[in-house]
């Protein structure tokens, strides 16, 4: 069987903002939960992930320049997805074991608002 790199996702996501002047503060939540179809197969080892969740959390900045709200923005977010791996390895252990998994990041972002 190939790996076939499908993934179905539902997600919210929610940025409340703060005016100030020309001063705007903004927070980012995003939560979302994805299910992974495939299956990626290796001679000594089956792998396969039956579904994810995705959480970030961030605060950010941006400076007014124009009549329209446009200006530079820079933002700090948290990322992180959590999963199950499903394994199946025959030479070590004839039974199959699953795992959970948490992966995080931290993200800095520069920009224009538009």
């Amino acid at each position: 069987m190939r790996y076939q790199n499908i993934t179905s996702a539902v997600f919210v996501n929610v940025r409340p903002y703060w005016h100030r002047k020309k001063h705007v503060l903004f927070v980012l939540a995003d939560a979302g939960l994805a299910r992974y179809l495939g299956r990626k197969p290796d001679p000594a080892k089956v792998v396969s992930y039956p579904y994810g969740l995705y959480t970030a959390l961030g605060f950010g900045y941006c400076r007014v320049v124009t009549k329209r709200g446009m200006g530079p923005f820079a933002s700090v977010s948290a990322r992180g997805a959590t999963f199950r791996q499903r394994s199946l390895n025959p030479i070590f252990t004839p039974e199959q074991a699953e795992y959970a998994i948490f992966d995080a990041r931290v993200f800095l972002s520069l920009g224009f608002k538009f």
